[in-house]
């Protein structure tokens, strides 16, 4: 896949990452982003298919079910990854483990963002 791509995993990237904060469920969000990358990191380690890899992040931050469904940011990432055929998917998820370190800085700035709104 080329920059054109690279570009779109970036985009979808972030804002799966940003839409996550909307749904962690632990009250105490100081290790927040430490969790989301965990769970994202092990998600990536324990399986390729996008269904499962979504559902072990949302189960590793103990994402409320209710929550998730009335996420429209989430949803709406949720689906565009979906739409992905399977070559880009495993190309999203590789790029996701490979820059995902700026991916959640830009994340959470854009979340940050979110919330000033």
């Amino acid at each position: 896949m080329g920059r054109g791509f690279d570009a779109t995993a970036n985009s979808l990237a972030v804002a799966f990452c940003a839409a996550l904060p909307e749904v962690y469920g632990d009250v105490n969000q100081v290790n927040m982003w430490n969790e989301v990358a965990t769970a994202i990191q092990s998600g990536i380690a324990i399986t390729r298919n996008m269904d499962l890899f979504i559902q072990h992040v949302l189960d590793s931050i103990h994402a409320d079910k209710a929550e998730v469904e009335a996420c429209d940011p989430l949803k709406a990432v949720m689906k565009e990854l979906q739409s992905l055929n399977a070559h880009e998917r495993h190309a999203w998820l590789q790029y996701l483990a490979k820059h995902l370190i700026p991916v959640l800085v830009c994340a959470r700035s854009k979340q940050k963002g979110q919330n000033r709104s």
